[in-house]
């Protein structure tokens, strides 16, 4: 009976720590997006963040340290317009 409890809380335990990190991981890559369109006097509209269809950057030249995020942005005049922005995970 003790070894299932272990095994459950163990189990808790890595999905828990798993899911920070995770929401860590995507959120540092969103955060260096932000500070770009801010820096470049944009504003951000829409982000997604990418797995699989990766525009411009082709699966097998993306790492796994790298994230791509497809961005509508706004000029200051009211101009949208998409871009694809792959950058690399902060940890």
């Amino acid at each position: 009976m003790a070894e299932y409890i272990i095994t459950i809380v163990a189990t808790v335990l890595f999905l828990i720590v798993f899911t920070v990190y995770m929401t860590y991981y995507n959120n540092s890559g969103l955060k260096v997006v932000e500070d770009w369109a801010k820096k470049e006097g944009y504003k951000i509209i829409n982000s997604e963040l990418r797995w699989v269809k990766t525009g411009p950057f082709f699966w097998s030249w993306t790492s796994r340290h790298q994230r791509v995020f497809l961005v509508t942005l706004e000029t200051d005049d009211g101009k949208h317009s998409k871009a694809w922005i792959r950058v690399a995970a902060i940890f």
